[in-house]
C-alpha cells in the first residue's frame, strides 16, 4: 500500500462517514487502524469500534477496492 493508497483510504473514510453522519460519529475513526504486518496492509477494528455492519462491510469494501487498485476510483 502506497503512501497515496493510504491517503485514499482515509479520504473514502471521511466520505463514508459523511454519508452516514447519523450512524457514524467522528471519534468511531480513531478505532478503525491499518496495520503493516509480514510485508502487507491489514484493516483492524479495534475494541470501542461500534458502528452498524453495514457501515462496517463499505468501510472494508473501500479498503479492498484501494488495495487491489493502482489508479484513483475516488
Amino acid at each position: 500500500m502506497t503512501q497515496s493508497q493510504i491517503y485514499q483510504f482515509q479520504h473514502e473514510l471521511d466520505e463514508i462517514q459523511r454519508r452516514h453522519l447519523l450512524f457514524f460519529p467522528d471519534e468511531q475513526k480513531k478505532f478503525i487502524q491499518l496495520d503493516f504486518t509480514q510485508s502487507h496492509f491489514e484493516l483492524h477494528f479495534l475494541k470501542g469500534y461500534n458502528l452498524p455492519s453495514v457501515i462496517t462491510l463499505e468501510i472494508q469494501l473501500s479498503f479492498k477496492l484501494i488495495l487491489s487498485n493502482n489508479t484513483n476510483f475516488i
